[in-house]
């Protein structure tokens, strides 16, 4: 079925009806070429409703039913590029991106490849700022400067640098801050500093330091005592309103008024990368390999001392390429290649973990640009993977609670609608319906390792989660824990039917097994398993623990249970990607996402559906069994649904994506 049904209206449509008015999402959703809008020829939409993020479609709700968000919205889009294709990748190096934030997020830029393209945070295209053609001067760096202004740092083949000031609206230089200055190839230079206030920028180079005034563009200071004792060092460059880093050397701006400079060493942790100031400019931070060095306080003190040593230090145990405060000092945001880590600075010394830690997967590296909002509650981020035009926005709540600030990697939803969702930490969060409140963290018995699978029992009374070394299943008053004799837990897990039996897969070597455990018990015995169970995505158990369906690589096999051995029973191949099986009360049918079959020969039964929302086929599907609008799995890692709501993790950073469907 290629259209959405009478009563709704497909996300297609949405897009193109939309696209002026809301910022929206995209990302992985397929237009179908007679429905996209030309202004969308390179995109595909995916409505990404972030978890624990906020997101822009509580504004589209109002206007189409069938699309409803379930957290408290804020800001969100996601842009689709042109992709680069596998083949590019393995025949050629791909530079990877550098984005860049301004400093109210309204606007980012992208870089690649010697061209820079700019865009609107809302849009939903972008475009070619400083395209990769035979100019002399290749762009290296760029940074956001006032709300219509940008610098660009370019270097030539033969190794001299200018820094420019463009207006982003007439795409045009105004000012050229740094001219036709020769940098060796070895130095990362020139650098550029954004003052903690947004008010002066700094420009680091070979021979001096120039320091200009925003919006007025004169020249603050230049310097060249400034590049003293830096030589043959890592070179940290960071501005405040009244101070400035170079190397280890922090000294004091002459005000406008007048005034003395003065100057200090820092002494900080390992070899320093990269430097922040708080926006007053009291505190600084001073990022080593192993640790980040927080100095304070730089202005009420007064006058510096000789040498400045940090009042803390928080350990780390990979690289940082920058740090970011929140306005008022009390977050402060470290992101390196693939991870994001914010850590709650105004708590007491000592309590060192951060409030949020990202990971991408290995093999999906991501490089990002933060920058919090006025209040700092909301953490900003815009993401770009090496090898992909893709360009994902989202915001983080800094007041949710930390063990929902991780990555997902499990959900599941229970009967009554609450949503569990797993992560890549080990943590299990219980929420509302609406996932706008978490009403418990399984703290007491927390997986070392990430959670596998989630289940909840349809009687709604147990929550089972896996991991490789333990199970829990969890009910109102006890904890049982599964641990395998030998070998490791696998991904799927289901309750039977009436609740009274769990099962779940366990590898040992070569072999698989199946662990059967009678809930009211917690006795357990172990069946093996003609079949492994590595590539199984998903399976059932009939009620008196008899019956044993298994689907994996498109194929779906029935197993008769006796002890503990299991003999194949039929088997059915070439059926698709089967899902949330299920025995029928009688055990006549298996039923699951493709539909339902007989227990005997594996035939279909067309009478009987799924009866909830799913993924299937790259479609969302109704309740009704009809197509709604196109939905790729390659980004999806797992899903949960009920009748009207549709709940998935993706692959890339672990987000939770929600959809909502209503007739009209």
């Amino acid at each position: 079925m290629d259209q959405a049904p009478e009563g709704y209206q497909s996300l297609c449509d949405i897009v193109s009806d939309t696209l002026k008015q809301f910022k929206l999402s995209k990302r992985a959703l397929s237009i179908p070429a007679s429905k996209r809008n030309p202004e969308l020829v390179r995109s595909r939409v995916y409505r990404t409703f972030l978890l624990p993020l906020t997101h822009s479609g509580q504004r589209l709700a109002r206007l189409f039913r069938h699309v409803k968000t379930s957290i408290e919205i804020e800001e969100v889009s996601c842009h689709r590029r042109q992709m680069i294709s596998r083949t590019a990748l393995e025949n050629a190096e791909v530079e990877a991106p550098m984005i860049r934030l301004s400093h109210d997020a309204g606007r980012f830029a992208v870089m690649q490849n010697g061209r820079v393209e700019i865009a609107d945070s809302a849009a939903d295209v972008c475009n070619v700022f400083l395209p990769n053609g035979p100019s002399s001067q290749t762009p290296v760096d760029v940074m956001f400067v006032g709300r219509f202004h940008i610098l660009v740092t370019t270097k030539s083949s033969a190794g001299f640098a200018e820094v420019q000031l463009w207006n982003i609206i007439s795409k045009k230089a105004e000012k050229i801050l740094i001219q036709q200055e020769y940098i060796p190839g070895s130095q990362p230079l020139p650098l550029l500093a954004l003052s903690s206030d947004s008010t002066l920028v700094a420009v680091l180079t070979l021979s001096r330091v120039e320091v200009w005034v925003v919006g007025e563009w004169q020249q603050h200071l230049t310097s060249a005592r400034y590049r003293e004792g830096t030589r043959g060092q890592s070179i940290l460059f960071a501005l405040s309103p009244h101070h400035i880093l170079v190397g280890s050397r922090l000294k004091t701006l002459k005000s406008r008024s007048g005034g003395h400079r003065k100057a200090a060493n820092i002494k900080f942790e390992g070899m320093g990368v990269c430097a922040a100031f708080s926006s007053d400019g009291n505190l600084l931070a001073v990022s080593g390999n192993a640790a980040i060095s927080l100095f304070e306080p730089l202005v009420s003190q007064g006058s510096l001392s000789k040498s400045v040593l940090p009042l803390r230090v928080i350990s780390i145990s990979s690289g940082i390429n920058s740090l970011v405060f929140s306005p008022g000092a009390q977050y402060l945001a470290a992101v390196a290649l693939s991870s994001l880590l914010v850590w709650d600075v105004s708590k007491a010394q000592g309590d060192e973990q951060p409030l949020m830690r990202l990971q991408s997967r290995k093999e999906c590296p991501v490089v990002s640009s933060v920058v919090f909002s006025k209040d700092g509650r909301y953490l900003h981020c815009a993401h770009a993977c090496p090898g992909f035009r893709d360009i994902l926005f989202d915001m983080r709540d800094m007041e949710l609670p930390s063990s929902a600030q991780t990555p997902v990697t499990a959900i599941a939803m229970s009967p009554d609608g609450r949503v569990a969702t797993g992560s890549q930490t080990g943590t299990v969060t219980i929420w509302n319906s609406t996932m706008k409140k978490v009403l418990q963290t399984l703290k007491r018995e927390k997986h070392r390792e990430p959670v596998l699978s989630l289940a909840f029992s349809p009687n709604g009374k147990y929550i089972a989660s896996t991991s490789e070394d333990v199970v829990y299943i969890r009910s109102a008053n006890l904890t049982f824990p599964l641990k395998p004799s030998d070998g490791s837990f696998l991904s799927p897990c289901a309750f039977s039917n009436d609740s009274a039996f769990f099962v779940c897969g366990i590898k040992h070597n070569s072999s698989t097994f199946v662990r059967i455990l009678r809930t009211a018990s917690g006795k357990y015995h172990d069946v093996r398993c003609g079949d492994s169970l590595e590539d199984a995505n998903s399976m059932a158990l009939s009620d008196r623990a008899d019956l044993l369906a298994l689907s994996s690589n498109s194929s779906l096999a029935v197993y008769k249970i006796a002890k503990s051995v299991s003999t194949l029973s039929v088997r059915a191949h070439n059926i698709g990607r089967l899902e949330f099986l299920s025995f029928s009360p009688d055990n006549q049918y298996v039923r699951s996402t493709v539909g339902a079959f007989r227990t005997v020969n594996l035939g279909r039964e067309p009478e009987l559906r799924f009866g909830r929302i799913c993924v299937r086929d790259s479609w969302i599907v109704d309740s009704d069994d009809c197509q709604v609008c196109p939905m790729p799995l390659e980004d999806i890692s797992q899903w949960a649904s009920s009748k009207s709501t549709l709940i998935f993790c993706t692959k890339t950073l672990g987000n939770v994506v929600i959809i909502s469907l209503s007739k009209s």
